[in-house]
């Protein structure tokens, strides 16, 4: 919308993904960081619909009356502090049939209706942008259409707009209030669009998906850089450059031409922006999607210091002036690299995760999306170059042997009853345990294993959570000192059941690699056991942030450990303030690199204030290991601009009390 709009008028962005007029207000956008920054003569775009009309989900779905309603309750409130209110339909989906077809009836009609009537009810100016939208679509056609569709990617989404498709609606938004002129709204927009140098670009005719995903990343950045790009952008190798390296990308500057290339490949995997836990049969590679990143860092000076448009900084400038001739080449430098995003736990009902968040953690306020934290990671260049098969393996065995091997399983007291059970569960089925003595659960595991075609990575971890097994078998394998509790030291059990497991695997393959934990009650170092296959073995650590980190890392390669990735739950804080972790974080991940892992796997990244520092750290060091800790700090800190050295001060000073606190500890 910006290159509509008169200069003197600034664009401030509160649009959040997935609100509604119910659930803007309830999940405290509006009142914390909207309306208090309404000011006299302030123009506020109201565009609402989509998710009020979902089905279902209480915390934001509306009846077009209670629509209506509530956008009229927005411009009271804009009044009020002097503002004005403009109302807009909101934007039509791609409604087109299989047999290629455009649909004249809009699903959304309803909700169109109401915020006509809210409009004229209230008296503020009143965009049909679903009549606007829906005219361009349908000139468009089924696949001129699907350019301006996020379908256009993943195949499926016909509701958000890519940034063309953005654009194209914008325009008719503009072009509607210069039309318009008796309309109160047109003061805001320029007589007539201005002329200016427009990037172009040069796509394959069949672009591939990271070239898809980069074209629209490089035209965001080009618009949050610059008015004026006089440059072509050519999405291919250069006929000179040599073929792109595994896992690499690549740009390059000659004039006004710039080209980006690099390793696709595995493109027939989707975009991950969720979870991403080494489940993917082989990694997708983002060569020319992280070529848009890396020339974006170097040559237009972005950069994301956490996730979000609050954690983007660039300088803007009217035209870009890029140097004459430039190069650059990243290759992700870990086989495994990154932070794992969860879902947002604030977009979901509270009594879909009540049984495991408290109410308070789950109303802290959440600066960033699902969606944005998984952008971030792509921006910050995070992807696999392997993948390592695990998790909890055994998550169904609770089902499978219950009723025909229930020796398989836990022999534990059912609290409830006082009485001893084979496969006792709190109802979580990925907390249950095995009885690991009993060399029936090895070979049940080394036949599952073989039924798959006997992969080269095994998965061996445990399942979360307590529930192990008391059988006089399991026991023996311990190695309890007296008057420990049960739990306090579980290691040899486990690693007693891996080498048994490693043992059988080996003679059917014997390149076998598998893959557990060291981790919870059996990340202890072992009393008895020893690792006896090193060299088929990866374990994928978790020490808490109270662990003496070189103790135990060396205790561990004592016991043979050779093949390991750092798997920490560093980031599972529910503190409302920094905590001063980001130098443990980083001497851990260090001592680790300078020791032989072989990636990390950080859990998890929970979108608070409290821990941006901390995050950033921890990408940062995925994406350039060898970085200094100050070099990383300096980085986060700059995007304070003048507030910079007392920014580092703070963080300095938080983490200070907490070494004077670990010391005394």
């Amino acid at each position: 919308l910006e290159p509509h709009l008169r200069d003197e008028v600034r664009i401030v962005d509160g649009a959040w993904g997935g609100r509604s007029t119910k659930s803007l207000r309830g999940l405290g956008h509006w009142d914390e960081e909207i309306a208090p920054y309404i000011g006299e003569g302030d123009w506020v775009i109201l565009q609402f619909g989509a998710n009020d009309a979902v089905k279902n989900q209480p915390y934001r779905s509306c009846t077009p009356y209670e629509y209506s309603t509530n956008l009229a309750n927005y411009v009271s409130e804009i009044r009020a502090k002097g503002g004005k209110a403009i109302i807009c339909s909101p934007i039509t989906s791609r409604r087109y049939d299989r047999a290629g077809k455009w649909n004249e009836k809009n699903g959304l009609q309803d909700y169109v209706d109401a915020a006509a009537k809210a409009a004229a009810d209230v008296g503020v100016p009143y965009v049909d942008m679903a009549g606007l939208t829906s005219k361009i679509v349908a000139e468009a056609g089924f696949e001129g259409s699907r350019r301006l569709y996020s379908c256009y990617f993943n195949g499926t989404d016909n509701v958000h707009p890519t940034k063309e498709g953005a654009a194209k609606f914008a325009a008719a938004f503009a072009d509607f209030l210069r039309a318009h002129p008796e309309n109160a709204a047109a003061a805001l927009i320029r007589p007539d669009a201005p002329a200016k140098a427009l990037p172009a670009f040069e796509v394959p005719e069949k672009p591939g998906l990271s070239q898809k995903l980069a074209v629209e990343e490089l035209k965001r950045h080009l618009a949050g850089k610059a008015d004026e790009v006089p440059y072509t952008f050519v999405f291919a190798k250069p006929d000179d450059a040599p073929a792109a390296e595994p896992f690499a990308s690549y740009y390059r500057v000659r004039g006004d031409r710039v080209w980006f290339w690099g390793d696709d490949s595995g493109e027939e995997n989707k975009v991950d922006f969720g979870e991403s836990r080494g489940h993917h049969p082989k990694p997708l590679r983002h060569g020319s999607l992280f070529a848009v990143e890396l020339f974006a860092e170097k040559e237009l000076g972005y950069r994301w210091i956490w996730p979000g448009k609050e954690g983007t900084v660039v300088t803007h400038v009217k035209a870009l002036k890029l140097p004459a001739s430039a190069d650059g080449r990243f290759e992700t430098p870990l086989p495994m690299a990154h932070v794992r995003n969860y879902l947002e736990y604030g977009t979901v009902p509270w009594e879909q995760v009540s049984s495991y968040m408290s109410r308070e953690l789950y109303d802290t306020p959440r600066w960033t999306t699902f969606e944005d934290r998984g952008i971030w990671q792509l921006r910050q260049r995070m992807q696999d170059r392997d993948i390592f098969r695990y998790g909890h393996a055994y998550e169904d065995w609770i089902v499978r042997f219950k009723d025909t091997h229930p020796e398989y399983l836990n022999l534990h007291v059912d609290p409830k009853t006082g009485q001893e059970t084979r496969g006792y569960t709190d109802g979580r089925t990925h907390f249950h345990k095995r009885c690991v003595a009993n060399e029936g659960v090895v070979d049940q595991i080394i036949a599952d294993w073989r039924a798959q075609g006997a992969p080269k990575y095994l998965n061996v971890c445990e399942n979360d959570g307590g529930g192990l097994c008391r059988c006089p078998g399991c026991r023996a394998l311990d190695c309890d000192r007296p008057g420990e509790a049960f739990l306090s030291h579980k290691t040899d059990r486990y690693l007693n059941l891996w080498n048994r497991i490693a043992a059988k695997a080996v003679k059917i393959r014997s390149d076998v690699q598998l893959v557990g934990y060291i981790y919870s009650y059996y990340r202890h170092l072992p009393r008895r056991e020893r690792i006896e296959h090193p060299d088929n073995m990866i374990f994928g650590t978790v020490p808490s942030l109270a662990d003496d980190y070189r103790a135990f890392y060396g205790g561990w390669k004592k016991a043979g450990l050779k093949q390991f990735f750092l798997r920490p739950n560093f980031h599972s804080s529910t503190a409302s303030l920094p905590r001063g972790a980001e130098k443990l974080i980083y001497d851990v991940f260090a001592y680790c690199r300078d020791n032989g892992m072989i990636g990390a796997d950080f859990d998890v990244y929970p979108g608070r204030f409290s821990t941006l520092l901390e995050s950033y750290v921890t990408v940062r060091l995925l994406r350039d290991p060898a970085r200094s800790f100050e070099a990383i700090v300096d980085e986060y800190c700059s995007a304070y601009d003048e507030a910079a050295p007392s920014v580092k001060a703070y963080y300095a000073r938080i983490r200070a009390r907490r070494e004077a606190s670990d010391a005394v500890t």
